[in-house]
């Protein structure tokens, strides 16, 4: 069938053709495939997926049919004559061989039924061992013409007797029965791990469901919760709200009314003005100059030099009540937005602890309430609402710390050695910037980025010369992955397409000896890459100007 190799083909079914057709663009193919193809799909040509608008009539191949045929013919022919060469024929038959039903692994031969029969009627009491038939050649030995029942395991290899008494003399040899019985128990031994296996992955499978179930209903509760605490913020706001308008007009109102009443006080003291003004008139009119002097008023020049309160002030008093009342509302405006970010990032941040309980086989979480109790005073306006947790927590309200009340102190069952204090070399250095990062290194011979390490990457800076450090350690080994001073030179660049990450130069001391690195910090949060940002340009802003870019930490 080689020969047939360059025969055309089906594009198609990948065979040979069955009734062959071409279609109008030229191709042919099996008239049964592509008429199949076309009832499936759009009318278009496989090969050149020229597409027709209707289906197009095939035209039959007539000159490839016969070929077709008869290699077709030959296949089935040498399918069948492999399938006879299979067949185990009867070795005591001397004209035309029949087909053997069994197979004596005493005698090395194969029978047919008759042949069979005469092979128990003479040999019978012998207790030959028969079997189905099979091919014996391949369980003979070849060189002694015995049956294969032997193994030797020094050479792990199927012998015959023969080949154990001579070849494999002194060899650790067992009859092939006994190998295969302890071959198949460490089978069942095997399988039996397997199913063991198999039901543990289950039991997780099952533990995972359940997890996948608790953090469904945890989700919906903290999502109920944070329906709840956001109503009553709110609802808070709102009252705050009417009761600042309230005070506004309420201060209105009584700065209206005292407007008012000094309003009639000066209109009152025109009028006596007026009057007075009107009786100099008179006065001046007389001609008499001894009736002037003998009734000039004495205190006509107290009279026009009586001064009236600065009104002023109470203008300026007004505004600067409410502008005081603007800036407060600014402040707690300020207030509520820096108190829903922190939230926000506290709860993106947030590292949730599983804790096993052996005794009762449940996942304990324990986590920190991210809606504390809520209240600020701000410049005399108040708004709060009562939060109470899931379990009875103290509250700071810098940096939202918490701790459970009922801690408990448990007294190991084993004496524990003394405490050894390990110097870490940050003892006199304060912690500016910590958070669990990913960072990369850029390798300049294959000029590419290669990972070095996932840890907490801390900025320190010295309490005494105040110079600041960029130090990293790799999880769980503890072992260093970046350490070198934070230098006026650097300058933090965005990492190409990725939106958290940062990328900067630096001549490191991770390795021991310094080198020139160029490297690389990426976070599972952009507001920790943006707050990593804002602490590492501090920190370059509070190095010393003259620090040697070499100098050893």
């Amino acid at each position: 069938m080689a020969a047939n190799a360059d025969v055309p083909r089906c594009s198609v079914c990948l065979d040979f053709f069955r009734n062959p057709a071409i279609i109008p663009c030229g191709h042919s193919f099996c008239k049964d495939c592509i008429t199949g193809l076309w009832d499936r799909d759009v009318c278009r040509c496989p090969q050149c997926r020229q597409t027709f608008p209707d289906k197009p009539a095939v035209t039959d191949w007539l000159q490839v049919k016969e070929l077709s045929e008869k290699l077709l013919k030959m296949r089935t022919e040498a399918e069948d004559e492999d399938a006879e060469a299979h067949e185990v024929s009867c070795d005591s038959c001397s004209s035309r061989r029949s087909k053997a039903v069994r197979s004596c692994l005493t005698c090395v031969s194969s029978y047919c039924s008759d042949h069979l029969e005469k092979h128990n009627e003479l040999l019978g009491w012998r207790k030959h061992l028969l079997t189905e038939a099979t091919d014996l050649k391949s369980k003979t030995c070849s060189q002694h013409e015995k049956l294969i029942d032997v193994f030797c395991r020094t050479d792990h290899k199927c012998v015959c007797v023969l080949c154990a008494v001579y070849e494999h003399k002194n060899h650790d040899t067992v009859s092939a029965s006994e190998e295969r019985r302890n071959r198949q128990r460490k089978l069942m031994e095997t399988r039996e791990k397997f199913l063991q296996n198999i039901q543990d992955r289950e039991k997780d499978l099952k533990e995972l469901k359940q997890a996948e179930e608790s953090v469904k209903c945890s989700a919906q509760t903290a999502v109920a919760e944070s329906e709840r605490v956001f109503s009553d913020v709110v609802c808070a706001v709102q009252k705050t709200h009417v009761s600042v308008k309230e005070l506004i007009t309420e201060r209105q109102r009584d700065e209206l009314s005292h407007i008012e009443g000094l309003q009639e006080k000066v209109q009152q003291k025109i009028s006596r003005m007026r009057m007075k003004v009107s009786e100099l008139d008179q006065f001046m009119t007389t001609e008499d100059h001894i009736h002037f002097l003998q009734n000039y008023p004495s205190d006509c020049e107290e009279s026009t030099s009586e001064e009236f309160q600065d009104l002023s002030n109470i203008s300026e008093n007004t505004k600067a009540f409410f502008h005081n009342v603007e800036l407060l509302l600014s402040k707690m405006r300020k207030c509520l937005m820096d108190v829903t970010k922190g939230t926000e990032i506290k709860i993106k941040s947030e590292k949730v602890k599983v804790k096993k309980n052996s005794s009762q086989g449940s996942a304990l979480w324990d986590q920190k309430d991210v809606f504390p109790h809520f209240g600020e005073l701000v410049g005399g306006f108040t708004f709060s609402f009562q939060h109470v947790p899931l379990k009875s927590t103290s509250v700071e309200s810098s940096g939202w710390k918490y701790e459970d009340e009922d801690t408990q102190y448990y007294k190991p069952v084993v004496p524990l050695p003394d405490l050894v204090e390990i110097s870490s070399g940050e003892e006199n250095e304060q912690v500016v910037f910590s958070h669990r990062a990913k960072l990369y290194r850029y390798d300049k011979e294959l000029q590419q980025w290669k990972e070095r390490g996932v840890g907490e990457l801390k900025i320190l800076q010295n309490n005494e010369s105040r110079r600041a450090r960029l130090v990293m350690r790799r999880e769980q080994v503890l072992k260093l992955c970046a350490n070198h001073w934070i230098t006026t030179n650097m300058k933090l660049e965005p990492m190409k397409a990725a939106e958290k990450a940062w990328t900067w130069s630096a001549f490191d001391f991770a390795d021991g000896d310094g080198s020139a690195e160029t490297l690389a910090v990426r976070f599972r949060l952009r507001e920790t890459a943006d707050a990593f940002k804002k602490s590492f340009e501090e920190a370059v802003i509070t190095s010393f100007n003259g620090a040697e870019r070499g100098e050893r930490l």
